[in-house]
């Protein structure tokens, strides 16, 4: 009996770390994180990969990430995928991004948040 229990209470062990680190991990506040410079800044920071470009592969990748309580973004994710140059380069503009943090009672707090990072060939297919 105790064998087979071994193997559930490391798991568990293992298990409840984690789960305590993300107690003060909020998905929704009072006062979401705000992207400084806007999205539409973000946009322009994107660079368009080549081989992206050539195939004409458009759409919107979602990123997903947490704002930690001084802005920065961490434990970031693609969440929706258009191929691994294109969502190399979303996760490339996220982690550059600065925030002013989310609060919950006046207090910056861990916020997980997604963007929705748009890519867009022109008419020559050769801008993003």
């Amino acid at each position: 009996m105790l064998a087979r229990l071994t193997p559930i209470l490391l798991l568990l062990c293992i298990a409840l770390p984690a789960r305590a680190q993300d107690d003060d991990l909020l998905n929704y506040v009072e006062n979401p994180p705000q992207l400084v410079g806007g999205l539409e800044g973000l946009q322009q920071e994107i660079h368009y990969p080549e081989a992206a470009k050539a195939d004409g592969i458009e759409g919107t990748v979602f990123v997903q990430f947490v704002v930690d309580e001084t802005g920065n973004v961490i434990d970031e994710k693609i969440l929706r995928s258009l191929g691994p140059e294109i969502d190399a380069e979303a996760l490339r503009v996220v982690r550059q991004a600065r925030f002013e943090p989310g609060t919950q009672r006046g207090e910056p707090v861990k916020v997980r948040f997604s963007l929705p990072i748009k890519f867009k060939l022109g008419p020559d297919r050769s801008d993003g």
